[in-house]
């Protein structure tokens, strides 16, 4: 795939290049050679920079971002400062396209990142983020998980053990919710008034 998305690329065909390079970053992120993923995903990221600004690029560029954040995190931690500015640059950009999928991404990520960082405010605001995009979004389950795991991990950080499980149990399926509770935070499994600082600290 690299070898024709160069040829691509000298012939002006942008966006076919793109497909092979991020074709080429999932080939290696499946057999978890990440550090032969990054090639590949940053030279996609180079051809999308150089694009003029357009929604379509906007979408491209959160694309790789969201998968270049793979093999960024697992060679360099969630605590890098590339991990940092590529999930915070995906969150940007998700918010403008009103990409919902990205944004689950980016957002868990730079949770992650500012998690470990012990910038516990911050992630606790993303985890809030993270479960209104589940809440509006029910179908995609997947979000939900993403929302439940994060709240779970920061109550975990914060001792907040009771909510800890509750969380815990709906990221496995266990789907202990509070389907009735206007607040997205219960619905994905976690305890209202622990997110409002009402809970142990």
């Amino acid at each position: 795939p690299e070898m024709s998305a160069r040829h691509l690329e000298l012939s002006g065909d942008l966006e076919g290049a793109l497909r092979y390079l991020l074709r080429a970053g999932d080939r290696a992120i499946s057999f978890s050679a990440h550090d032969e993923a990054l090639a590949p995903l940053e030279q996609a990221l180079e051809i999308v920079e150089s694009l003029p600004p357009s929604p379509d690029r906007d979408d491209s560029e959160l694309e790789v971002l969201v998968r270049l954040g793979v093999p960024t995190t697992a060679l360099y931690g969630y605590g890098s400062p590339a991990a940092e500015g590529g999930y915070a640059r995906a969150q940007e950009l998700a918010d403008r396209v009103g990409q919902h999928s990205g944004a689950s991404q980016a957002l868990y990520g730079l949770h992650r990142t500012r998690m470990l960082q012990a910038k516990y405010s911050q992630a606790e605001d993303l985890s809030r983020r993270l479960a209104a995009l589940a809440e509006a979004n029910p179908q995609q389950v997947e979000f939900e998980v993403g929302a439940a795991r994060a709240l779970g991990s920061l109550e975990f950080y914060l001792g907040r053990e009771q909510s800890v499980t509750c969380s815990h149990e709906c990221a496995a399926g266990g789907k202990q919710t509070a389907d009735e509770s206007p607040d997205p935070a219960e619905r994905t499994g976690t305890r209202a008034t622990a997110l409002r600082g009402k809970g142990p600290k």
